[in-house]
């Protein structure tokens, strides 16, 4: 499981709504309450910085290890610093988390979203989300009731 702290932008929606656009950030108010109630859920998750791409099945050794040496990401996904740019643009905070289901290595692709170790994974992840969720949403109502 990892929380994003960053993305950097290689898809289309941020230019658009950024032209020019590099990084997208999630929200600091947000990233700080989701790892306060993630560390309350005893949940293991790393911090990190993704390589958001809307190119499909091109995320190449090569590609992932130079996003991986310029900017730190050690991750790569399709949405994020999408999700991040028109949240800011909208005033809105977001924080993305995700269950990582698959590597890029110099050997290939390890897929492991089909086995079955991956399906316990997604569903503690599920659990977790859900707890997070309600634990987010009584912060929230609290926060809204000052």
């Amino acid at each position: 499981m990892v929380v994003v702290e960053e993305a950097i932008v290689d898809e289309g929606v941020s230019r658009i709504y950024r032209p020019g656009a590099t990084r997208s950030f999630a929200s600091r108010k947000l990233l700080n309450m989701v790892r306060e109630v993630l560390n309350k859920l005893h949940a293991d998750y790393r911090v990190v910085r993704v390589w958001t791409t809307d190119a499909p099945y091109m995320e190449t050794v090569e590609r992932v290890q130079w996003f991986r040496d310029v900017y730190g990401c050690s991750c790569v996904d399709m949405e994020t610093s999408a999700l991040y740019t028109v949240g800011t643009y909208l005033g809105l905070e977001v924080c993305a988390v995700h269950l990582v289901s698959d590597q890029v290595t110099e050997r290939g692709w390890y897929v492991l979203f089909f086995k079955e170790e991956f399906k316990e994974m997604r569903r503690r992840f599920c659990e977790i989300l859900r707890n997070l969720c309600v634990e987010l949403l009584t912060r929230f109502k609290s926060l809204s009731a000052l």
